[in-house]
C-alpha cells in the first residue's frame, strides 16, 4: 500500500468489495463511495466470501479493511433494505461477517477514513487495530432508524470501552469525533487525513514482518482471554506456546538473534518430531534459544 491519496481507485470498477494483495498485506475496500459504502445484503455476501478466502491464504499476514472515497462505511443501506422481510436465520447468516473478521488468523486493521456508522462501526470494532483519519466520525446509529442493532456491535463495544460507555454510545447515539474515540479506546491512532494511507501501510508492513504463526497465536490468546478463567487460559496459552516453539519460524528467530540479523519468516509450522537446532553462544542466549526452539519453559 503506497501513496497518500484516498483508499480505492477508479479502476476498481463496480464491484462492491475489492481485494488487492501487495506482498503479505491484503487490502479490502468497501466500494460504494456514492453511498458512503453503505452495506447491502449482496455486498455483505461478497465481503464474507472475501474474508473467508483470505483466512485460508498462507501468504497473507495482514488484512486492512477500509472504504473508498470519503467514508469508511455508513452502515446498512436503509433504502435497499426497506420493506424487506428479514428472518432471524437470514440476519444471523448475514451478520456473521463480523464474526469471520474477528476470527481471522491474520492481524486486521480498520483504516477509518471518514464516517463510520452502524454496521460500519461494527466492522471497524471487529478488527484488531483501528487507525482513523482526524476527520472521521463514529455513531452507532441503530436507534436512529428504529432497530435494535446487529453485526455484534454491542459485544465489541463493551469489550473496547466498557459497559457504561457502550450504553451511552448506543442509547444516546451521539456522533463522536476522533479525539473522543481515542480517549475512549475506540481507536488506537489518529492521523491527519492525508497521512492515513501512509500510516496504515507502515503499520501493516511492521506487522507483516513478524512471524505469522506467533502472531496468530498471540491474537487467539488475546481474543479468548476475557472468556476463560486463569487456569484454563494458562492451559490454552501453554499449548499454543509449545506448538509454536516447534515451528520453523521459531527456530529462525533464534538463529537470527544469535547471528545478529533480522529474521526472515516463512510461515511454516512444525510438529512434535522436529529436532531442536544446535545453538551456540553465551549461556544466556543458549538458554533462551533452547527454550524457544524446544518449547521448554
Amino acid at each position: 500500500m503506497a501513496g497518500t491519496g484516498e483508499f480505492g481507485d477508479a479502476e476498481c470498477g463496480e464491484e462492491p468489495v475489492v481485494v488487492t494483495v501487495d506482498g503479505h498485506v491484503a487490502q479490502v475496500v468497501l466500494q460504494r463511495p456514492g453511498r458512503l459504502n453503505a452495506l447491502t445484503l449482496p455486498m455483505l455476501g461478497k465481503l464474507r466470501s472475501a474474508l473467508e478466502s483470505l483466512s485460508g491464504d498462507p501468504d497473507v499476514r495482514v488484512v486492512v479493511i477500509t472504504g473508498a472515497g470519503r467514508g469508511f462505511c455508513a452502515g446498512g443501506d436503509v433504502d435497499a433494505m426497506a420493506g424487506r422481510a428479514l428472518s432471524e436465520e437470514l440476519v444471523r447468516d448475514t451478520v456473521a461477517v463480523t464474526e469471520i473478521l474477528y476470527a481471522l488468523p491474520q492481524v486486521t486493521i480498520a483504516a477509518v477514513n471518514g464516517p463510520c456508522a452502524g454496521g460500519g462501526m461494527a466492522l471497524a470494532c471487529a478488527a484488531d487495530l483501528r487507525i482513523a483519519a482526524s476527520s472521521a466520525v463514529f455513531v452507532t446509529a441503530f436507534l436512529h432508524v428504529g432497530t435494535t442493532g446487529d453485526m455484534g456491535l454491542p459485544w465489541h463495544l463493551v469489550r473496547l470501552v466498557g459497559l457504561g460507555r457502550a450504553k451511552e454510545l448506543s442509547l444516546l447515539g451521539d456522533r463522536i469525533g476522533t479525539d473522543e474515540a481515542a480517549s475512549l479506546g475506540l481507536v488506537g491512532r489518529v492521523v491527519p487525513d492525508d497521512d492515513l494511507v501512509r500510516a496504515t501501510g507502515e503499520m501493516a508492513s511492521r506487522l507483516a514482518a513478524l512471524a505469522p504463526g506467533a502472531v496468530a497465536g498471540m491474537k487467539a490468546n488475546l481474543n479468548e482471554a476475557s472468556g476463560l478463567d486463569l487456569p484454563t487460559f494458562l492451559d490454552v496459552e501453554s499449548r499454543r506456546y509449545a506448538e509454536n516453539a516447534r515451528s520453523e519460524d521459531a527456530r529462525e528467530a533464534v538463529r537470527a538473534w544469535l547471528e545478529d540479523r533480522s529474521p526472515v519468516y516463512v510461515g511454516r509450522r512444525g510438529g512434535n518430531d522436529m529436532p531442536t537446532p544446535p545453538v551456540d553462544g553465551p549461556d544466556e542466549l543458549h538458554a533462551i534459544g533452547t527454550a524457544v526452539a524446544g518449547g521448554v519453559g
